[in-house]
């Protein structure tokens, strides 16, 4: 064989290998980043978007002051429970932190930190939009009509 051909078949050679092994870590990075998302998902659903209701929507009126850490700490004992497999480490080392001091601000703290930080990395946070004083006078109002509020409002909010 002539040196063209050995070089033809080296460089075909290396373009596959090349190929190749770039293939494989986009396959590996695309197969380990769903799982990751859906873990979060997964906790999210099931251990924070729970706690986070028990702390900050607990709309039982029968419950008392005092009955509240109680009830508070039965709650999430059984979301904990039910979903150990999903609950952060820090999370339940808090939570048993919080019911040896029977004080819950640094627990809801962390929940409301890592709630909004999930929210944010899934892409579920709401967008807050600020309306100046003078539009709200103005929709607040009797003057103006459903429909022409909202062209009003989307003129204030969204000039082109």
């Amino acid at each position: 064989m002539d040196m063209t051909h050995v070089t033809v078949a080296f460089i075909g050679l290396l373009s596959g290998s090349i190929s190749s092994v770039v293939s494989y870590f986009i396959t590996k990075y695309n197969i380990n980043k769903p799982k990751q998302i859906n873990a979060l998902e997964e906790q999210y659903a099931n251990v924070l978007v729970p706690i986070h209701k028990i702390l900050f929507f607990n709309n039982d009126k029968a419950i008392t002051d005092d009955m509240i850490f109680g009830h508070k700490q039965k709650s999430i004992e059984d979301v904990l429970n039910k979903n150990y497999h999903l609950s952060p480490y820090g999370i339940v080392e808090e939570f048993k932190r919080a019911v040896e001091n029977e004080d819950m601000k640094d627990f809801e703290e962390l929940i409301n930190n890592l709630f909004q930080s999930a929210s944010y990395r899934l892409g579920y946070t709401q967008k807050s939009i600020k309306i100046d004083r003078e539009t709200l006078l103005l929709l607040a109002s009797s003057a103006y009509s459903p429909e022409r509020m909202i062209s009003l409002l989307i003129k204030r909010l969204l000039p082109l």
